[in-house]
C-alpha cells in the first residue's frame, strides 16, 4: 500500500504543492458553480473530462471542509483509486482514514476515503458533512444507492466525465443539478490535454455478435479479437505508426489480453498484462515497470479505464469494441495526460470511433436517461470519416487528410433514377445521413428531398420510408 502511495503521489499534477492549492481557472470557476448549485439542492454533480484533475478538485472541497470543521467522506469503487485519491489528500495537507477491504485506519480522522462495496457491507457510519462519489455515474448501482441512502439530507456531491450509463439509465434519482466542465476540444487548444491522432486501421465487422446487458458479449468478442489476422494487424500498426512508444492496449478478456501482451514480446516489445485477479504485488510491479519505461505496453481488461492516472502513455490501442460511449472515453482519456512535445496516437482497430465519434466532439451531457439505438448513433456520426491512404480518423468537412494530405474525392450526390426507385451514391458518409435521420415521418422526409433539390422528392421518401419499415 505504501509502494502504491508513494507512486501515485509521484505522479500528482502540479497544481497541489506543498499542501497548498494553485487552481487552474477553469476548475475555479466549475468550483464556484458547483457551490451555486448546492445553495439550490443538496445533490450537485460535477462533470468534467478525463485528464481535467477531478481528484484535485476532491482535494481542494475536502480541505476547505475540513478548515471549517466539517468531516468528509469520499466513495470510490477501485482500489486504485483509493491510493490515487489517497496520495491527493496528503499532498493537500490532509490524513485521510481508509475503509478498505482489509483496511481500517485511522477512523476517526475528519476525512475518510472508502471502498463503496466495503462500506455497504458495515453498519452505516455517522453522516459526514460533505459527502463526495467519484465515477458517480455508477451511483444508481444498487450498492452504491444503498449506501447513498444513509444520508439523505447531507450535502452531496458526485465526479464524472461521462454522465451516461450503457444501459440508458438516467442519473437524476441521485442527482438534482448537474454542472457542465469544459469540453475536451477546449481543454485541448488551452494546452490542458495533449493533442492526438486517431488511426482506425482496421475494419472490424460487429454486427453478429449479440448484445447483452447493453455491450458486446464478451466470450463472442473475444473469439473474433483472437483470430489471427486481427491480432497481427493491431502489431504491424503499432510497429508502423507507433514504433518505441509506450502504449496501454484495451483488451475484451484475460485471455485475449494475454495473447497481446505476448505476440508483442515475440515482436521486440517489451509487454506485459494486468487484469482484475492480478495479484496485488505483480500489478504494484508491472505499473511499476511500466513507469520507469522498462515496460513500453500495458494490456489490461477494464482496469486502467475509470478514474486510474497512469503516467507516461503516448499511444492507446482499442481491441475491444464497446457500444458504452463512457467507456470509450475513459479509455483514450488516459492517453491525453499532456507532456512536453507529446502527442497521443490512438489506434482504434475495433471501430469505436464509428459508435462514439471521436474524443473531442462535442457531446451534450444531461441527468435524463436516453438509450440510443444503433440506427441512432451512426446517423449522429456522419460528421467524420476514415482516410483511405493513412487510415486516419477527421472531420468529413475537410478535403484533404491533415495527416497524409491525400485529397478525397468529391462529395457526390447524384442520384440515380430507376423504377421509382433512388439510389443515393456518395464518396463519403456526410451530413446528409443525419439530417435524414432527424426527418422521422414521410412529410419529413419529402421536405428535406425538396431542400435538396431531388427529382421526385415523394418517391425517394417512400423509398426511405420502405426501407425504415424492413
Amino acid at each position: 500500500m505504501q509502494a502504491l502511495l508513494h507512486h501515485a503521489a509521484r505522479d500528482l499534477p502540479p497544481v497541489l504543492q506543498g499542501g497548498s492549492f494553485s487552481l487552474r481557472p477553469y476548475q475555479e470557476d466549475l468550483l464556484r458553480r458547483a457551490r451555486e448549485a448546492l445553495r439550490e439542492a443538496p445533490s450537485v454533480l460535477l462533470q468534467a473530462p478525463t485528464g481535467s484533475g477531478k481528484t484535485v478538485l476532491i482535494a481542494w472541497m475536502l480541505s476547505r471542509a475540513a478548515e471549517r470543521g466539517r468531516t468528509g467522506l469520499i466513495l470510490v469503487h477501485r482500489r486504485e483509486l483509493v491510493e490515487q485519491t489517497v496520495a491527493t489528500l496528503r499532498r493537500a495537507g490532509l490524513e485521510p482514514g481508509v475503509i478498505a477491504a482489509g483496511q481500517d485506519e485511522a477512523q476517526d480522522a475528519p476525512v475518510k476515503v472508502a471502498m463503496v462495496t466495503t462500506l455497504a457491507r458495515r453498519p452505516p457510519l455517522p453522516a459526514p458533512g460533505l459527502l463526495v462519489v467519484d465515477e458517480a455515474h455508477h451511483s444508481v448501482a444498487s450498492t452504491w444507492a444503498r449506501v447513498l441512502a444513509w444520508w439523505p439530507r447531507t450535502p452531496r456531491v458526485g465526479l464524472t466525465a461521462t454522465p451516461e450509463r450503457l444501459d440508458g439509465r438516467g442519473l437524476g434519482e441521485h442527482w438534482q443539478r448537474l454542472v457542465i466542465g469544459p469540453s475536451v476540444a477546449w481543454l485541448r487548444q488551452a494546452g490542458y490535454l495533449a493533442p492526438y491522432r486517431l488511426y482506425a486501421p482496421s475494419v472490424l465487422d460487429t454486427s453478429g455478435l449479440r448484445v447483452r446487458g447493453g455491450d458486446y458479449a464478451r466470450e463472442e468478442a473475444q473469439a473474433l479479437m483472437l483470430r489471427q489476422a486481427i491480432v497481427g494487424d493491431v502489431a504491424s500498426t503499432y510497429q508502423r505508426l507507433a514504433h518505441g512508444r509506450q502504449a496501454i492496449g484495451y483488451a475484451v478478456g484475460v485471455e485475449h489480453s494475454r495473447a497481446m501482451a505476448e505476440m508483442f514480446c515475440r515482436w521486440g516489445v517489451p509487454a506485459a498484462h494486468v487484469d482484475g485477479n492480478t495479484p496485488d504485488a505483480e500489478r504494484t510491479a508491472t505499473v511499476e515497470a511500466f513507469r520507469e519505461g522498462r515496460l513500453r505496453m500495458l494490456w489490461n481488461v477494464d482496469v486502467f479505464s475509470e478514474g486510474v492516472d497512469v503516467p507516461g502513455i503516448e499511444a492507446v490501442i482499442l481491441a475491444r469494441p464497446t457500444a458504452s460511449l463512457g467507456l470509450y472515453l475513459q479509455q483514450v482519456g488516459r492517453g491525453l495526460r499532456p507532456g512536453p512535445g507529446k502527442t497521443c496516437i490512438i489506434l482504434d482497430h475495433v471501430g469505436n470511433w464509428e459508435r462514439h465519434g471521436r474524443p473531442d466532439d462535442p457531446r451534450e451531457w444531461s441527468l435524463e436517461g436516453q438509450r440510443r439505438t444503433r440506427k441512432e448513433v451512426e446517423a449522429g456520426l456522419s460528421h467524420v470519416h476514415r482516410c483511405p491512404a493513412c487510415q486516419a480518423v477527421s472531420l468529413a468537412r475537410e478535403t484533404a487528410c491533415p495527416e497524409c494530405g491525400h485529397v478525397f474525392a468529391p462529395k457526390l450526390r447524384r442520384v440515380a433514377e430507376k423504377a421509382g426507385e433512388l439510389s443515393e451514391i456518395t464518396a463519403e458518409r456526410v451530413a446528409l445521413r443525419r439530417e435524414q435521420g432527424e426527418a422521422r415521418s414521410f412529410e419529413e422526409l419529402v421536405i428535406l428531398g425538396r431542400r435538396r433539390g431531388y427529382k421526385n422528392p415523394y418517391g425517394w421518401a417512400k423509398f426511405v420510408m420502405m426501407g425504415r419499415q424492413r
